[in-house]
Formats: C-alpha cells, structure tokens, sequence
C-alpha cells in the first residue's frame, strides 16, 4: 500500500470512529440513571481509624490505603467509630467507588446503598460506574458505628475503599475541587493547547494543504485532556450522569490512543506505514467492538480494558522501535525531539505510579506527575508541528508570490498576456447564453514610439503607466484588465451591456483629455470592442480579433483628427 493511498483510506477510518463515539457519549449523557451530581468549611478525611476483621477472625486497626483481603463475599467490610461533631458539624458522608456496589450502615441500620437489582435504570452501568457517592448521614450519628460495605465482580475492586469525608455537600465539593484542581487545570490546558494549535494551523494553511499531522495531534491533545479531566473527577461536577462520566474516560482514552498511533502514521516512513495502519484498524475495531458489547449489556466499560490493554503494550512498544531506527538508522531529527519526550513521559508515569504506591507520602496527588509528562511530550510535538506548518505556510506564500509574478505585468502590475489566455480557455467551456455575455476592449496607445525618440523610454514608460492606471480605473471593477504587448492592452467582461460600454468609453475619453492637458507629450488611446457572436466567432479569439479590427479604425480617425487640428493651428 503506498503512502497516498494510505493515508486516503486511515482519515475516513478516524473520521467514522470519531462520529461514533461522539454519538456512543451522547447516547451514555442521555441515558436514564443514578444522580450522583456533587451540590456545591473543612471536612474531615476518613484515612485513618478504621476497624478490619480479617478471614481467619483477626480484628486490626487500618489505613484506607491498607490492602486487605476481601471479609465478606465478592468484597470487604470496614468499621469506624463516628467522632463528635465538635470538630467539623457533619451531616454528609462522600465515598469515591469504582466498580463497587456500596453499602452504608449507622448502627446496623442501612442508610445508603447504591445497588440497582433490577437493573432496570443502568443501561451503560451494568455494574456500578466510578463516581463520588455523597450520603446524607442520621442527625445523631455522631459516637455510632458506621460500616461501609463494597463489593465487586471484579477481584482488583473488592478491596479498595476509595477517598472519604465527612462535612457538608458543599464542603466536600469544595474539598474534591481542591484536592484536584491541578488535574482539572491540566486537563484544561491540554485542551486549550488543542483547541488553539488547531486554529492557528487552520489560519495559517487557508491558502495551502493542511497538514494532517497537525491536526491530528491537536485532536489528540483535546481527547486526552478530555480524558484529564474525566480521571480528575471534574466531570462529576458538571455532569449528574455516572454512565455518561464512565463512558467520557472510556471513549476519550482510546480516541486519544486512535489520534496518537494515526499522528506516528503521518509522520513515520514506509517501513513501518503497514503495520501502524494494522494498529489503528485494531483499536478502532476494538472500541467499535466494546462500544457494540456495553450496547448490549455483555461487557461493561472496566471488562472492556482486557481487550485495550494488550493493544496499548503493543503499540507502546511498537513506537519505542519506530522512534528508535528513525534516530539512528535515518538520522531524523524531529524523532529524536519525540524519543525526548517520550522518555520524559515515561519518567513521569513512574513517579505517579511510585506517588501511589507509597500512598501519597509527597501530597502530590495521583496522576499529576503523568499529566505533566504527557503536557512535555504534547508541547514538543506541538512545537514541531509549528515549525512544520510555518515553513508550508512560507512555501504557499513563496508559491503564491510566483504565481503572482506569472501572471502580473512588472511595469503597470496589471495582468499580463497570461490572463488573457486563460479567459479564452475558460470562456470555451461556458453554456452559449453566458458565452454571449463577453466583451472584449482592444485598446492601443498613440504616438508611443514618437514618445520614446523625442523624450526617452522612461517617458515612454510614464505614458504606459497613465494608460494603465487610466484603463484599470475605468474598466477594473467590472472586467479584467490586461496588458497584452508594449503598448496594447486587452479587457475582459461579462458584466456589461452594450449601452454600458458605450458609456465607460465615454468616461475614458474624457479622462484621456484631461491628463493629456498635463503632458508634454501626446497622450492618446484607441479602443475597439466587440461582444462574442456566435454566428461571427468560433471562439473569444475570434472576438478579439474584430476589436482589435475596430480599434485600428479607430486609430486612424483620432490621427486623422489630430493631424486636422494640428493644420488649423
């Protein structure tokens, strides 16, 4: 497959997956569910203080941040004495779940629980989604025990109690706000990076090719601040549907995973173009494929990761040898800026991956240090990118100047005989009844050569240019106006009739007297016209013939005049 066809047959495959999943998220946003929408003072952080029972009968104080074996079948059991409210005056408890059924209990008395039995509500949340779970607490809960209760199907989940607090609505919203506002930040500024990369690309190739690759990497930073912003838990803010905030991280991270493979598609050589392009028909089969599975209630978002994550590995270490033999085999600098940021990205992923096992000892909250690598990788490639669609932007300039030049007379800068020849290809191609609508001016100017030996070619050059600039004033705004010898030019309209004609050359005429009033020299000008007939030309050739036929009769009158009013004189 050659590059060309290619890259014809990868844009409709991103294109299609691309208004697929944009209508899979419309249809999760609409879907009915669960509110789990956050209402916007201190709050206290339920990480320490609470009571394990283990399997075997071992009673233990742990951290939320403990791993423990699951208690209880599918899932675990905490406890944790309630503290007094002088502290902070609770009345709401806020439980972060992923994929767990979730069960509070004050005193052995149920007072919240997120299961759907009947599952007649979830559509997309054939399991319980991950979402900020806010339970309004018994008024005289404070000293009592309260056991939370989460199970799963999936092993991963059944022993993993997410963050919780106690406060007020607004004081755990403003709490989670705080906590991950840089990510939220991030995410945003991902998006803006995007967003304006996407438009200044677009403005400055208007006149030229838009370059691919740019705007699918600028595609690629939205969908993955997107995604940013969805693991951040700033869509649970905004947004009261938990299919819909699953379903945003679900689609996002594999379109940002679709735009990046796509993006090395573009830039890479032949080596690699095939089997790249069996990457992306792989996760764009793979999403339409989960997306189809989650539709009908087979699958959930989290079983779905069992197919993508081999798919990730793949393509990670596909890119890792791609990068590689473009540095050192083909020497490819922009590469090399790549494998950088590359490197850097995974740096960072280490640390955010270490910041979680150690439970956070640094207060650098999940998933910021990932960010911060992937904002690197996204600035340098950006950056690239820039530079690419700057110098196409100064290559289309270059090219237009040329085009320009070919077409343009240097002396008068009106259109040159090459203008005159495209409206005779063009007018071939039009319908009879807007053939008929041409007129063509031949006009020439008198007494030129008389001009250059009495006074010297530069005057001669300052009549060519009255003579223009005269031309182009009258005739410029309905016709074309040419240049098609020394002193000859030649004007193109479809816009006037014949009275109008009449009445332009009129104007001209009285403009020519006025400035020859002001020369040394004599200023004159001759015209013809004609309009196309189709009984007397087989072509617009054949019409600029008959005025120029027109124009030398007309140049022998205004001789024969001058030369009258010089003998009466």
């Amino acid at each position: 497959m050659n590059k060309k066809k290619g890259r014809q047959i990868a844009i409709p495959i991103y294109i299609f997956v691309t208004v697929l999943a944009i209508c899979f998220l419309y249809y999760a946003g609409e879907s009915p569910h669960i509110d789990t929408k956050l209402r916007p003072e201190e709050v206290i952080d339920l990480e320490d203080g609470w009571t394990y029972i283990s399997p075997s009968g071992e009673t233990k104080s742990v951290n939320r941040n403990d791993t423990v074996e699951p208690n209880i079948p599918n899932g675990t059991e905490l406890f944790i004495t309630l503290p007094e409210k002088t502290e902070v005056d609770y009345d709401t408890l806020g439980v972060w779940s992923v994929f767990q059924v979730l069960e509070v209990s004050v005193d052995g008395k149920l007072v919240s629980s997120n299961a759907d039995p009947t599952q007649s509500q979830r559509h997309l949340e054939r399991n319980p989604g991950a979402f900020w779970n806010m339970i309004r607490l018994p008024e005289d809960c404070e000293g009592k025990t309260m056991l939370v209760r989460f199970t799963s199907p999936y092993p991963s989940y059944r022993s993993m109690l997410g963050k919780s607090y106690l406060g007020s609505y607004s004081a755990i919203y403003s709490q989670i706000q705080r906590e991950y506002s840089p990510r939220v930040l991030l995410s945003m500024l991902f998006i803006a990076i995007g967003v304006l990369f996407l438009i200044f690309h677009i403005h400055q190739t208007r006149k030229t090719r838009i370059l691919p690759s740019a705007v699918i990497i600028s595609l690629f930073a939205i969908w993955f601040g997107i995604w940013c912003f969805s693991e951040s838990h700033g869509a649970s803010f905004y947004y009261a549907s938990a299919p819909f905030v699953s379903m945003l991280s679900f689609v996002s991270v594999r379109m940002a995973t679709i735009s990046f493979i796509l993006y090395f598609r573009s830039i890479f050589g032949r080596e690699f173009r095939t089997w790249n392009g069996i990457l992306l028909i792989a996760l764009c089969g793979e999403l339409i494929v989960s997306m189809i599975l989650q539709l009908l209630q087979i699958r959930d978002f989290y079983e779905s990761i069992s197919f993508f994550l081999p798919l990730m590995g793949l393509l990670i270490v596909s890119l890792f040898v791609e990068i590689l033999y473009s540095i050192f085999i083909k020497k490819s600098k922009e590469s090399l800026y790549v494998l950088i940021a590359t490197l850097f990205l995974g740096l960072f992923v280490s640390l955010d991956a270490f910041v979680l096992a150690s439970g956070q000892i640094f207060h650098i909250p999940y998933g910021v240090s990932s960010s911060i690598g992937m904002l690197i990788l996204i600035s340098l490639i950006t950056i690239s990118e820039v530079k690419k669609t700057r110098a196409q932007a100064k290559l289309a300039r270059h090219a237009e100047h040329f085009k320009e030049l070919a077409v343009t007379d240097a002396l008068t800068s009106l259109y040159n005989r090459n203008i005159e020849s495209e409206w005779i290809a063009s007018h071939h191609d039009l319908s009879e009844a807007d053939k008929e609508r041409a007129v063509v001016l031949v006009c020439d100017m008198n007494y030129l050569k008389s001009i250059n030996d009495t006074y010297g070619h530069r005057y001669g050059d300052e009549a060519i240019c009255k003579a223009a600039k005269l031309l182009q004033s009258v005739f410029g705004e309905c016709g074309v106006v040419c240049r098609t010898g020394g002193d000859e030019f030649t004007i193109f309209s479809d816009k006037l009739d014949n009275a109008s004609v009449l009445s332009k050359l009129q104007e001209l005429q009285t403009q020519v007297l006025e400035i020859a009033q002001t020369c040394q020299y004599v200023f004159s000008i001759s015209v013809g016209y004609a309009f196309f007939d189709p009984n007397q030309d087989d072509s617009l050739e054949h019409t600029i013939s008959r005025a120029d036929s027109l124009m030398y009769h007309d140049k022998i009158n205004i001789k024969k005049n001058l030369q009258l009013n010089g003998a009466a004189r």
